[in-house]
């Protein structure tokens, strides 16, 4: 088990010490939240799926949307750890790619429709 929880700790280290300044933070949560967007559209066969410009309002308000969930998950995470914000920035970063599994999840596993 202290294997186990080493390892853990070794990646977690990894991560942190991985600096990601601001602007590739930024990058980094656009493609993360335009990639859920588009993947949730497409395979739900939602009417956006098709990048067209009539569609920008639903992909920026959804996009901004996950840019104020990892804004808020940084801001509680670093305060109930006492780290520094950078720190968190990126580790939350990395750990943020989970958003990616839902529309896989409803799909594959779960056999949602719509």
């Amino acid at each position: 088990m202290e294997k186990v929880l080493s390892w853990v700790e070794d990646i977690i280290g990894k991560f942190e010490k991985e600096r990601l300044n601001i602007l590739t933070l930024f990058i980094w949560i656009f493609i993360l939240s335009f990639t859920r967007t588009w993947v949730e559209a497409y395979l739900f066969n939602y009417p956006y799926a098709e990048l067209s410009y009539k569609y920008i309002f639903n992909y920026a308000h959804i996009i901004f949307f996950y840019f104020a969930v990892y804004l808020m998950g940084v801001v509680v995470l670093k305060f109930f750890s006492k780290e520094k914000l950078m720190k968190v920035a990126n580790l939350s970063a990395w750990g943020f790619t989970v958003i990616l599994l839902p529309p896989f999840l409803d799909k594959f596993v779960f056999h949602t429709t719509t």
